[in-house]
């Protein structure tokens, strides 16, 4: 250091302590006797609003704080609907053909209550079954032409109790016709079309395919045709523009018309437990062997494949609004393994050297973000992902860009707040939050429930100013109403009667 620099920086720091001596001397002058003089200003009170303002955006930035449990005054939802049904929820879904209905089945009973996903009201009831459905219903939706020649839709559910198909008509909850099966069904009911042209696909233990219609005349259901897989399947079939695709327990993966030609198969490896996921001309599919592999989806061809942590026992799934990234549940015995994983997806084309020879086809795929332990989906939002573990009454927003938990919410906040229509307190445990998937994340909703049957529904109601979804502060509005008396299921209007044909 040169000897004007050390200069300066001595002169610098004689002048500051100079002047912290100068202060420290008049604050001591200052204080002495300051107390008793006449002239003193009298010492204020402490202001306890503000301490109370400081308290409140305290609490705010702990709400805010990433991976913060909140109350629902603090987050993004608010309260939809209340239904009391008349008995304890067994199960609960919503299929992605009738996104707009929610459907309940009760224990005992095992009737299923049809309800408005928005509203919260009660379209129908089915007839009491004498077991339940032990497979997940499905639905379809399609366009027929009635007797005036007026093209309609035709929306229908498909419930397999005690080994009888039942078709029910979405919209009036009546039975359109219903089979005793020849056979063990072991997968969920898979229906395409309407009328003559109506296909339903179930897969059985002994290992076949079967395609069950309704004959258009004689109003007789019966097996239109079967395929031997040689090998049990539990993957409800999936349809795509008119080809049907699904796993067996040996680990191929097969791919029919609608009319019993088989187009390709192939064989994944090991067993194959979830339904294929297909995108455009992609497939993908997940197997017991921990690989996640995409396929060209009309010629069978391997286009990729991903080797993840731990087995891939269900479908993946994709939203509309994320082309390039779907979702897979992958299964370990090391919890740290186990979770949620977001998979980016990209198609791409590698050119061979040789001028003659078309483009080699490829689907690129590799991990973006992983949520360990999260098990279950139960809603979304262009945003978030709101996820469960095990039977949790706990949800947690994960982030879809980063995986990140935001905040956590228990959902039995507003049960336990729950108040009689005499004005008492009379707390109850949420015991059933539902899980379904909305590709097109219009829904936004929660479905919970207590162990007496009461439904709860929270929805959020779009991005506003200071909205969670935004990356800004907590909502702060008032707490939800829970002195109202939820609406009985029985006092919904009852099903329409169907119009006479």
């Amino acid at each position: 250091m040169s000897t004007s620099t050390h200069s300066r920086l001595s002169g610098r720091f004689g002048a500051a302590t100079a002047s912290v001596f100068l202060v420290a001397t008049l604050a001591v002058l200052s204080g002495c006797g300051g107390s008793d003089r006449d002239d003193a200003p009298a010492p204020r009170p402490a202001d306890k609003s503000a301490k109370g303002s400081t308290a409140s955006a305290a609490a705010s930035v702990k709400a805010n704080a990433p991976g913060a449990v909140r109350k629902l005054k603090d987050t993004s939802f608010e309260h939809s609907w209340d239904l009391q049904l008349p008995k304890r929820i067994r199960n609960a879904w919503i299929s992605p053909e009738l996104p707009d209905i929610i459907f309940f089945q009760i224990v005992d009973t095992y009737e299923i209550y049809a309800v408005d996903a928005y509203s919260g009201n009660t379209r129908w009831v089915t007839p009491a079954f004498d077991k339940p459905a032990r497979l997940l219903p499905g639905a379809s939706r399609s366009t027929a032409i009635n007797r005036q020649g007026e093209s309609v839709t035709d929306d229908r559910i498909w419930v397999i109790a005690d080994d009888t198909l039942f078709s029910f008509d979405a919209v009036y909850g009546q039975v359109v016709w219903r089979w005793q099966l020849p056979f063990s069904p072991s997968t969920s009911p898979m229906a395409v079309g309407a009328d003559a042209t109506q296909r339903v696909f179930i897969g059985d233990w002994e290992g076949r395919l079967r395609v069950v219609t309704n004959h258009p005349d004689k109003g007789f259901p019966y097996v239109l045709w079967q395929w031997n897989l040689l090998q049990p399947l539990s993957a409800e079939p999936v349809n795509h523009e008119g080809l049907v695709y699904v796993g067996d327990h040996s680990g191929k993966v097969h791919c029919f018309k609608l009319d019993r030609d088989l187009v390709w198969s192939f064989d994944t490896g090991a067993a194959v437990y979830g339904s294929v996921l297909t995108r455009g001309r992609t497939l993908y599919v997940g197997n017991d062997n921990n690989t996640l592999y995409a396929l060209n989806r009309l010629s069978g061809e391997r286009i990729g494949a991903l080797y993840m942590n731990g087995a891939i026992k269900r479908a993946p799934f994709a939203f509309d609004g994320e082309p390039g990234r779907i979702y897979v549940w992958v299964e370990a015995s090391n919890e740290k393994a186990a979770g949620l994983y977001a998979i980016k997806t990209q198609s791409d084309t590698v050119p061979f050297t040789e001028p003659t020879r078309h483009p080699l086809e490829v689907e690129r795929l590799g991990v973006e973000w992983f949520a360990p332990q999260f098990d279950r989906l139960v809603g979304s939002t262009p945003e978030h992902l709101f996820v469960t573990k095990g039977d949790s009454t706990v949800i947690h927003a994960l982030h879809r860009a980063t995986g990140k938990v935001m905040w956590s919410w228990d959902t039995n906040e507003l049960h336990q707040a729950y108040v009689d229509e005499r004005g008492r307190k009379d707390p109850r445990d949420a015991v059933f939050v539902a899980q379904y998937h909305d590709r097109r994340d219009q829904n936004r909703s929660l479905y919970t429930a207590d162990d007496t049957g009461h439904i709860i529904a929270f929805r959020v109601f779009g991005d506003k100013p200071g909205d969670p979804l935004t990356g800004a502060s907590a909502v702060k509005r008032a707490a939800a109403k829970s002195a109202e008396k939820p609406a009985a299921a029985g006092d919904a209007a009852k099903p329409e009667k169907a119009p006479e044909n």
